[in-house]
């Protein structure tokens, strides 16, 4: 995480404090890829669940997995005002050393470096802070 908005009130920060777990969970598994992924299971739900389950999916049977670096920087957070149960993370994701890799630790040649703008949605009315979507907003390069 390289920086958060300074003027946060407690809700916020607790939605950044959901966010960043969820963040270094699926990281964390998409680094590792040894079938366990309970962390992001924890942090994740909805259509952002089934999304990274997908990608771990595929990325298991070609015998892939994420290498080196990754910034993401949270633009704004937004807790929505007709239910204090939605939040909304933007962020700026830097992918410029992130490369995707074979078991032998050679890149499988998918153009990653760029900078991305991501949107992730919280959604709190289990109790907790859980990321239940996200989406790359536009094209590379553009925040």
């Amino acid at each position: 995480m390289v920086s958060i908005p300074e003027d946060l009130d407690q809700t916020q920060r607790e939605v950044v404090v959901a966010y960043v777990a969820h963040d270094r969970a699926t990281w964390r598994a998409y680094r590792a890829m040894d079938g366990d992924y309970s962390a992001v299971q924890a942090t994740t739900g909805g259509d952002a669940l089934a999304k990274f389950q997908n990608n771990y999916t595929r990325w298991t049977s070609q015998g892939l997995h994420a290498s080196g670096v990754y910034r993401v920087t949270i633009q704004t957070v937004k807790v929505g005002e007709a239910s204090s149960n939605i939040a909304v993370v933007f962020t700026c994701v830097d992918q410029h050393t992130t490369d995707l890799v074979k078991a032998d630790g050679t890149s499988v040649g998918e153009d990653l470096q760029h900078n991305y703008s991501y949107m992730a949605t919280l959604d709190r009315s289990s109790g907790s802070w859980m990321v239940v979507s996200d989406e790359q907003m536009g094209g590379a390069d553009q925040c």
